[in-house]
């Protein structure tokens, strides 16, 4: 785990941070009132793109030579629907959200990170810790 001094005045660190082992040598460190971690993604609506295209251009036969003719009728089509302006702008942003397997921390409420493409992993009705769908 990392540990520094913090300056409950200012909130700033004071020192320098020190990689420092748990227990039994771990670098993990279970932080009772973490609510939960997330983690937010980012692609390029043009791969997305790419990446559906070139699922029409697989090797016929798995050889080097029908890979490199995919490729090249890949490059090709790309190229053409990119000259006709089809190539789309932006970003696509989304979050994976991991609730807190531990139970002393407040939840993050329902609602916090639900947009498209965003899932929730948490403690599963089961009992085990998985992904839980949409916020």
């Amino acid at each position: 785990m990392v540990v520094t001094t913090i300056d409950e005045s200012t909130g700033a660190a004071v020192g320098d941070a020190v990689l420092q082992a748990g227990p039994g040598g771990s670098l993990m460190h279970h932080h009772r009132y973490v609510s939960g971690v997330v983690t937010i993604h980012e692609q390029h609506r043009s791969a997305a793109w790419r990446d559906e295209i070139a699922k029409g251009h697989k090797s016929r036969d798995g050889s080097w030579d029908a890979a490199i003719e995919a490729a090249e009728a890949l490059a090709a089509d790309v190229d053409a629907r990119r000259a006709r302006g089809e190539e789309p702008d932006g970003v696509r942003v989304w979050a994976h959200l991991f609730d807190s397997p531990l139970g002393e921390a407040v939840p993050i409420p329902a609602g916090w990170f639900d947009g498209y493409g965003d899932l929730r992993h948490g403690p599963r009705a089961d009992g085990r810790y998985g992904r839980l769908g949409r916020p």
